[in-house]
């Protein structure tokens, strides 16, 4: 009996997802970009891996609570309708050699993203920039 209660109970845990959060982006301040990289030290994901359907108007994304490196602003980036990079997943923190290509960052903002975040992260009012992160090549 206790072993069908163990499975049962991993079955559950694996499909336990974060409810989906609405971002109006629009009530957000976009952070900008001085430089060509701008390097950043990853403190918290937030992955959905969702890609988005091109016959649905809903935009999916992931987001990455980041540090940058140079003025220690904390930032949200989001990226939309994309897979993570393995090295970006939720068990992987204060991974500190990344960094955003400036010619990446998304200009067009749409209105709302549906993302898998804690609220309280949203009610700081962190900066944001769409865009991908990617590891330092030496």
């Amino acid at each position: 009996m206790s072993k069908i209660f163990i499975v049962i109970s991993i079955f559950l845990f694996s499909c336990y997802q974060k409810p989906l959060v609405l971002v109006k982006l629009s009530k957000l301040e976009m952070y900008e970009v001085n430089e060509r990289h701008t390097r950043v030290t990853l403190l918290k994901s937030f992955i959905l891996d969702i890609e988005c359907n091109k016959d649905d108007n809903t935009l999916y994304a992931n987001v990455f609570l980041c540090q940058t490196n140079v003025s220690s602003d904390t930032i949200l980036v989001f990226s939309i309708c994309k897979q993570a990079y393995e090295f970006l997943n939720s068990n992987y923190k204060d991974e500190k050699e990344l960094s955003i290509d400036s010619l990446t960052i998304v200009k067009s903002i749409p209105e709302l993203l549906k993302v898998s975040v804690d609220r309280s992260i949203l009610n700081k009012k962190y900066k944001f920039i769409i865009g991908d992160i990617t590891k330092l090549e030496y």
